[in-house]
């Protein structure tokens, strides 16, 4: 299995992509791995490794690029105990 993180430029800006696949010249059967609400972390490029193991050539774009965040999102609790998530510019 080999992975790498791959830049394309979109009409939007520049996605990552992050790329996992088995060994070998294929073809594979290809997999779109789509991220949650928290965003790209590293236990969806997991995920994305071990379908890679199970023989899928796997993309998993992160597609929270259009709001200039990076990494996982976290939320804050305020001092009177509610939640609160980062604003994205849409």
């Amino acid at each position: 299995m080999t992975e790498r993180t791959e830049k394309i430029q979109t009409s939007d800006g520049i996605m990552e992509v992050f790329i996992a696949r088995p060994e070998g010249t294929g073809p594979f059967p290809l997999v779109i791995q789509l991220m949650d609400a928290l965003g790209m972390r590293e236990e969806l490029h997991e995920h994305a490794r071990r379908t890679a193991r199970w023989g899928y050539y796997v993309l998993a774009p992160d597609l929270f690029y259009r709001a200039g965040l990076k990494g996982p999102l976290t939320f804050r609790i305020r001092r009177d105990g509610s939640r609160s998530w980062p604003r994205c510019r849409h």
